[in-house]
């Protein structure tokens, strides 16, 4: 995220960045089972915390934050920032 650095699905799995690389056809199907394998506990991530990942998100993202929550919606998105 912070080097702007692409990666193709291969090298991400690799990176360690994802957990699996499938094919087009099979997305959908390998995404709900891992939605439904309840990663966090599955991984050990006993100490995530998801204040602080919501924290680190709002900063990581500040300017679409701000844009989102402040400002009247029928503004232009400019007058929101």
């Amino acid at each position: 995220v912070l080097t702007s650095r692409k990666y193709g699905s291969g090298e991400a799995r690799e990176a360690g960045l994802i957990d699996a690389e499938v094919t087009a056809a099979r997305w959908e199907e390998e995404g709900a089972a891992l939605a439904e394998a309840g990663l966090p506990e599955k991984l050990g991530l006993q100490n995530f915390d998801p204040k602080a990942y919501r924290q680190m998100k709002i900063e990581l993202y500040a300017d679409a934050y701000r844009a989102l929550t402040s400002g009247d919606f029928d503004a232009a998105p400019d007058s929101r920032l």
